[in-house]
């Protein structure tokens, strides 16, 4: 099956909205309102759906089929998405064409909130007020922001602390409780001493996007080399060269962070 093109999936979306009045408004978000990020066939189609009532979208999930063959559906069923995306209500599809639908569901009160919520938010249709202007949208929520001292001995404080916990379980053969360790927190700090050293050197104004994705690209081929060898975690061997990989690279990092930005380093 052919993937749907990305002019297919907005005509579909906006017809749905066209069709049925209790759909007010279209808002999309995430990546494909984001003029800085790569956009491929992977990207997701970032939706939300402005609504009078809300409950005719939940009482059962006929109504989704209008957007094509589903492989796999995620909504907030128990603890699912306790909290996080209250009071919007998300259907996460992904179709057998390869296209994925993040729709969200919200009530129209809740415009000025989401439009208020992140500067990738905008309404891209609306039956209301159709002349309604749009602020343009950047990437400025997911910027890397400068560290305070105290957030940056927090960081070098957990990265050590919690690498002795790496080494005891290694000691112990304990692979898997090392491993945890290694990914979280100590990686973890290890990443954010890196975002630090690149908001340095772009003064702040750039993000290395979700997850880090683009971090590759603002690294040394050697820095970058070194963190990929921290996931290297599948022996006891492994897992020690990846933390002497990590400890290397943190101290050396790290050092930077500090004599940039006037801080202490704790030798």
């Amino acid at each position: 099956m052919a993937q749907r093109s990305t002019d297919e999936m907005m005509t579909l979306i906006r017809s749905v909205a066209e069709k049925d009045d209790n759909i007010r408004a279209i808002g999309m978000e995430g990546s494909r309102n984001n003029p800085a990020a790569k956009q491929d066939r992977f990207a997701d189609f970032d939706i939300t759906y402005f609504v009078k009532d809300p409950t005719p979208f939940r009482q059962n999930d006929d109504w989704l089929d209008v957007f094509g063959e589903r492989l796999m559906m995620q909504k907030p069923t128990g603890a699912l998405f306790s909290g996080t995306m209250q009071p919007w209500y998300p259907y996460l599809m992904q179709f057998t064409d390869g296209n994925r639908l993040d729709l969200k569901i919200a009530s129209l009160g809740d415009m000025d909130a989401y439009l208020a919520a992140e500067h990738l938010n905008t309404v891209i249709f609306d039956k209301d007020h159709p002349v309604q202007r749009q602020p343009e949208t950047s990437d400025w929520d997911f910027r890397i922001t400068a560290p305070s001292e105290e957030d940056y001995q927090n960081c070098v404080n957990e990265f050590f602390w919690v690498s002795l916990y790496v080494m005891k379980g290694l000691k112990r053969n304990e692979l898997l409780y090392a491993n945890q360790y290694m990914d979280d927190p100590v990686r973890a700090e290890l990443l954010k001493m890196l975002e630090w050293s690149v908001g340095i050197s772009t003064n702040f104004q750039t993000s290395v996007g979700k997850h880090d994705s683009h971090l590759q690209d603002a690294l040394t081929p050697d820095d970058y080399a070194k963190l990929v060898k921290t996931y290297r975690l599948d022996s006891l061997s492994s897992t020690w060269s990846a933390l002497q990989a990590a400890g290397q690279l943190f101290l050396e990092t790290a050092r930077i962070v500090a004599d940039q930005l006037g801080f202490d380093f704790p030798d």
